[in-house]
């Protein structure tokens, strides 16, 4: 078999929802520089609960894939500082996770400071889930062209607020305690409030 050869004929624009070309964001706009980027950001606790669930993504957690010796601070591990570091091999699955996010979600602030209002647009994930027309609109609106109504499918996939039933007290309590000032900064309320 030859290589796989598309035909792009026709096409203007190229999409991809891979949440880790969050990483790749400089290297995208100097490909691309008139590339536009719309991010989601959703609640941590909803997201850890999920990569709870995902071997995937725990699988990044085994020792053979945190390089944190040769990428410190790593960005991708959201480990920024030396006691993060030398907890790191102890860590429950629940503060890994929650660093993840915190990673995420800080490297996402620095990017939506640093990328210009055309380039970069910021949805809440909760705000898609409880109103899509609208949001799919202000989607499509920014990018300049119609965005399908299907376009979010497997949103349902991730219920709001599931994290209450999902996650215990005490990984609700280390999500919330590595995590809570970006909860707190991004408009999601501490348990119990």
């Amino acid at each position: 078999p030859g290589p796989c050869v598309a035909d792009t004929r026709g096409t203007h624009r190229y999409a991809d929802a891979s949440p880790d070309l969050l990483y790749s964001v400089d290297v995208l706009f100097d490909a691309f520089p008139d590339a536009q980027l719309v991010q989601i950001i959703r609640d941590g606790r909803d997201v850890v609960a999920d990569m709870l669930d995902d071997e995937r993504c725990l699988a990044w957690f085994k020792p053979g894939f945190a390089n944190l010796d040769e990428v410190f601070p790593n960005p991708f591990f959201g480990v920024e500082d030396e006691t993060e570091r030398a907890r790191w091999p102890a860590a429950a699955a629940a503060v890994k996770c929650a660093l993840r996010w915190r990673g995420s979600v800080r490297l996402s602030a620095r990017l939506r400071a640093q990328t210009p209002d055309d380039q970069m647009y910021t949805v809440r994930y909760e705000d898609l889930v409880a109103a899509p027309g609208p949001v799919i609109e202000s989607v499509s609106g920014y990018l300049g062209t119609p965005v399908s109504k299907v376009a979010p499918a497997g949103v349902a996939d991730h219920r709001v607020g599931a994290w209450r039933d999902r996650l215990t007290r005490r990984q609700v309590t280390q999500v919330e305690r590595i995590a809570g000032a970006e909860l707190r900064r991004l408009g999601y309320q501490p348990a119990g409030h």
